[in-house]
């Protein structure tokens, strides 16, 4: 079985839209999951191959580029495509195309292959390799963005691990945090800006009930761009997840 990337058509729905009307990137990331999901359910190696086997694709690392967002109605496709496993990692890397061809969005992805009895990584498997067509084919370590470090924080906020941020896997879904991230963030830079770019480490797992702080700050660059830096620990001061954000004035 090839190598072949895999498509799926979406229409943003409304409740999927920002104040602007706009997908907002917390729904960008719920398609690329989705349609990583879809492959997974493709090739034979989805949920119930998880369920069965005791494993699970647990997100490590985004970085998300937005070029254009789509709108409220707009039909999209979302392209993605495995490109390599190397050790207890697998790499996707995703496209959003609008119905003239033109790429709206992209993202690179790290995940950990994890037991799920065990919490642990584990090295993925060759029947998970060969369901990918990855049979024989060189495996590397894809290179991604570091998100921005946090060294003054100007902004602190307390959020709580609620049921609603509960995932499959029994812990905080990976959107969550971009989420508590970008609640940090005044509504009028909100208003004025729009997010370019996107990078996202998950360190640690939260779990329900847990409370973590989030911590931000924002700095000017020179070309108009603000990079905001985003910290998220839990309540023994663990970082649990670094983000960095990319805003361009409207």
């Amino acid at each position: 079985m090839a190598i072949e990337p895999f498509e799926q058509r979406f229409v943003v729905r409304f409740y999927e839209t920002d104040l602007q009307g706009e997908l907002s990137v917390l729904n960008f990331m719920n398609f690329f999951e989705e349609v990583a999901l879809q492959q997974s359910e493709y090739r034979g190696v989805g949920l119930q191959y998880y369920r069965d086997n005791s494993v699970i694709w647990m997100l490590h690392r985004w970085d998300i580029s937005i070029f254009k967002a789509p709108r409220y109605g707009d039909e999209v496709l979302v392209r993605t495509l495995p490109v390599s496993f190397y050790g207890f990692l697998g790499y996707r890397k995703f496209w959003v195309l609008d119905n003239q061809g033109a790429t709206l969005a992209t993202a690179d992805s790290a995940w950990v292959f994890l037991n799920t009895q065990t919490r642990r990584p584990m090295r993925v498997s060759q029947e998970m390799k060969l369901a990918y067509g990855h049979d024989g084919v060189p495996e590397f370590k894809m290179e991604m963005a570091e998100a921005t470090k946090l060294q003054h924080p100007t902004i602190v906020k307390d959020f709580e691990v609620l049921k609603a941020d509960i995932d499959i896997i029994k812990h905080t879904h990976n959107t969550k945090y971009v989420n508590w991230a970008l609640e940090t963030l005044p509504e009028v830079f909100l208003a004025q800006n729009k997010l370019t770019r996107l990078t996202v480490e998950y360190k640690r797992e939260t779990r329900l009930g847990q409370m973590v702080k989030v911590a931000t700050e924002g700095t000017a660059m020179a070309n108009g761009s603000t990079i905001c830096a985003h910290s998220i620990s839990n309540g023994e001061n663990a970082i649990t997840c670094a983000l960095s954000t990319q805003w361009m004035p409207r």
